[in-house]
């Protein structure tokens, strides 16, 4: 892609970096309360893509990339469905956004 041609696709594609940041700062507040048992001190990362409404609800959630345990990959997909609806600090510019949010545990 040249640079011209990456320039055009951004300007088409709305930054919304900003939503990110607030689902992930949701996303911490709620894994203070949930701590999934851990077999290893290696840290599991799971990956759920999620399709967020301009209202802030979320439309549809799944697991793309697996941390390797069931009960882990449904920690993930329950915590992501606990932070929605979200009340947004903007408006979006679509009717929905789809993003892939990764979720990190580990025993600290």
């Amino acid at each position: 892609m040249t640079a011209s041609e990456l320039a055009a696709v951004s300007a088409i594609r709305p930054d919304y970096g900003w939503l990110q940041q607030a689902i992930f700062r949701r996303l911490e507040e709620l894994k203070r309360s949930s701590r999934p048992s851990l077999d290893d001190s290696r840290p599991l990362r799971v990956t759920v893509k999620a399709v967020v409404s301009r209202e802030g609800i979320l439309l549809d959630s799944v697991v793309v990339k697996s941390s390797g345990l069931d009960h882990i990959d449904q920690e993930a997909m329950a915590l992501v469905q606990q932070a929605f609806p979200m009340l947004l600090d903007r408006p979006l510019d679509l009717q929905q956004v789809a993003m892939r949010i990764p979720i990190t545990y580990s025993r600290e």
